[in-house]
């Protein structure tokens, strides 16, 4: 960790009845051997643990030890807790008790902000939610399933993609095994979000609806050229994507294709819609596209280095199915939803924009506030 040398790094440890006692102490072991190899320090590494079950316990807080030694013996003198399995409530617990300037979280700072989950088993609560508004505030969130763990519930909770934030091992005693593996992962990814918090720049990707009237096109691209010439957009700081959607969605271009401003805004001058077919808009069709492909790392979606993520929904109509499901699966993976009327109605364009984020108009400039407000918000809170 050479580059990596100041973090908040919260473990969240399953303290459950399917863990025992024995492989509790094992537990134990690889948080000391991972506390071991990081520079700690109340300028430098800072940690905290939390155990839970049915009830979550603090063990100790990212302010309470600032040497390794203390660390040490902090994690030494940990009882095991026992129980049933509540991660959702956890992680809530982690957002409002740990990740705060008073729990001696340095987020105000521009600190890397990283939560390290460990569990064997399945949660009998909801954890999308809860990991939700974790990553939104700002949280990496690395997930380490062992044996019976339910992997796609802890992919839910974990940033992507999921080759760089999830583990898994067959047992407790093979945790010595994924120490080496955690640490480089751990900090490059602290490497990566300390850069991205000295900028706090974001993707945005529109998806305007195919069936809006085509008298409103010109006012849109208008409207959308301006704001990626004040958002100075390019590969390196305000990545933009766009597509449009209908029976099935086209993109036009992902947020890594074009690499500064002059031509993104050249090439959605070019943006016309596609021939009319008549058939319904598939809004959530699209919104699983979306959440599929279209924020990935191979896509150029930035979200394992702390960018923030906004997906611009612009609808001219009501969709004839609900699309709750699909809108919360996307907002779940850390995404901004904003949706924008070209003719829907308010109660459909709310059924699916992230809170706070439905607009009764086109009118995409309104968003340039939006962004450099939240940017400004980030930095200097």
């Amino acid at each position: 960790c050479e580059n990596a040398t100041v973090a908040d790094i919260v473990f969240l440890l399953d303290g459950s009845s399917s863990i025992d006692k024995k492989n509790f102490v094992k537990v134990k072991g690889f948080l000391s051997s991972v506390i071991k190899d990081l520079n700690i320090g109340r300028k430098k590494v800072r940690i905290g643990v939390a155990q839970h079950s049915v009830e979550t316990s603090r063990e100790f807080l990212l302010k309470d030890y600032m040497d390794k030694r203390s660390l040490m013996i902090a994690v030494e003198n940990m009882s095991y807790q026992e129980g049933g399995t509540e991660t959702g409530m956890a992680i809530d617990y982690l957002r409002t008790e740990y990740f705060t300037e008073e729990a001696g979280s340095r987020a105000g700072q521009r600190v890397p902000q990283i939560a390290v989950v460990i569990t064997d088993g399945e949660s009998m609560d909801d954890v999308i939610a809860p990991a939700q508004r974790l990553r939104q505030q700002g949280v990496i969130v690395f997930g380490i399933g062992v044996g019976a763990a339910n992997m796609k519930q802890l992919e839910s909770i974990a940033n992507r993609p999921p080759e760089r934030f999830l583990s898994y091992i067959s047992n407790y005693a093979a945790l010595k095994t994924l120490k080496d593996s955690l640490l480089k992962t751990v900090c490059v990814s602290v490497e990566d979000q300390t850069q991205a918090l000295k900028d706090r720049f974001a993707d945005i990707f529109f998806m305007l609806d195919g069936s809006m009237a085509p008298g409103m096109v010109p006012g849109v691209i208008s409207d959308l050229v301006e704001l990626i010439d004040r958002l100075n957009a390019s590969v390196s700081t305000y990545r933009i994507g766009l597509a449009q959607y209908g029976e099935d969605t086209k993109v036009e271009f992902s947020l890594d294709k074009l690499k500064n401003k002059q031509k993104t805004i050249e090439i959605v001058k070019r943006f016309r819609l596609r021939p009319n077919t008549n058939k319904p808009a598939d809004l959530g069709g699209a919104l699983i596209n979306a959440n599929t492909h279209l924020f990935n790392s191979e896509a150029g979606g930035r979200a394992h280095q702390g960018s923030r993520q906004y997906l611009v929904v612009m609808s001219a109509k009501d969709s004839r199915r609900s699309v709750y499901k699909d809108a919360e699966l996307i907002k779940s993976s850390g995404v901004t939803l904003i949706g924008m009327s070209a003719g829907a109605s308010m109660e459909s364009i709310e059924s699916f924009a992230s809170t706070d984020y439905a607009y009764n108009t086109s009118n995409v400039l309104l968003l340039e506030d939006v962004i450099l407000t939240e940017k400004k918000e980030i930095i200097t809170e």
